[in-house]
């Protein structure tokens, strides 16, 4: 009897961490998703490096790199391994398979 509530305490606990790991992974996915997707701030002040150089008499336009770029796909990685994390944790192990011995037909 003691190793049932054992059991179920354990299993309870693995359902709770799952929960806590799966809002862990998309609040952090949503905020890394939507925070601050566009330039950087050092771009905000001072122009850009591609000013220096004038290409067939006309500057090149100024393109700094977007956060966007590695902000979103991270964040969906984030939020599919948290997520993948937490079904892991709540599946239960698989016991192993059994071999019995081969007997040859009589």
């Amino acid at each position: 009897m003691r190793g049932l509530a054992l059991t179920a305490v354990v299993d309870s606990m693995r359902q709770v961490l799952a929960v806590v790991i799966a809002l862990l992974a998309i609040a952090g996915a949503a905020f890394l998703g939507s925070h601050k997707l566009s330039n950087p701030d050092h771009y905000q002040y001072g122009g850009c490096f591609s000013r220096d150089y004038i290409n067939n008499g006309w500057p090149l336009p100024c393109r700094p790199p977007t956060r966007a770029a590695w902000q979103i796909p991270l964040a969906l990685l984030i939020g599919v391994g948290g997520l993948a994390a937490a079904v892991l944790i709540t599946s239960k192990p698989r016991r192993p398979r059994q071999l019995t011995a081969y007997r040859p037909p009589a």
